[in-house]
């Protein structure tokens, strides 16, 4: 498999769910031997990354952006993973997420998805209810002015 291209549209998003995930899980108070092991992970990613252009782009962007200074709580070090992915998204000329949304699309992604049609649902009906109230009342004002 020496030769095989791994597609980074595959394998990517399903990196960056891992990372997140590890983000999201991380104690609010670590240790000081869970920040070393963190570490330890964090800058060990390249290794991992199965593309080697990728993998060093993704090592310059560590070296730049320690992260050792983000491992003190969970918040601290789920800005610094929207941060670096917010620079490859920059990278790639994708769209840069704010920090809220990026936590509320980890957030939703594990909602039932009953619960996500509902709530879809829910604001169709808001919508609908607002454009018939809406017109409505342009009607009435309308005959009003034509009686």
């Amino acid at each position: 498999m020496e030769h095989f291209k791994y597609d980074p549209s595959v394998w990517g998003p399903h990196y960056w769910f891992m990372i997140h995930t590890i983000g999201f899980t991380y104690p609010h108070m670590p240790t000081t031997g869970q920040k070393k092991q963190y570490y330890n992970f964090f800058t060990s990613l390249p290794l991992f990354i199965p593309n080697k252009e990728i993998a060093m782009k993704f090592e310059v962007l560590l070296d730049e952006n320690p992260i050792s200074p983000y491992l003190t709580s969970q918040e601290s070090l789920l800005k610094w993973i929207h941060f670096i992915h917010n620079k490859i998204n920059k990278d790639l000329e994708r769209k840069e997420k704010p920090y809220v949304e990026f936590v509320n699309d980890y957030i939703n992604f594990y909602k039932p998805k009953e619960l996500v049609f509902r709530e879809e649902l829910k604001k169709r009906e808001r919508i609908i209810y607002i454009c018939v109230i809406g017109g409505l009342t342009l009607y009435s004002l309308y005959k009003c002015k034509n009686n």
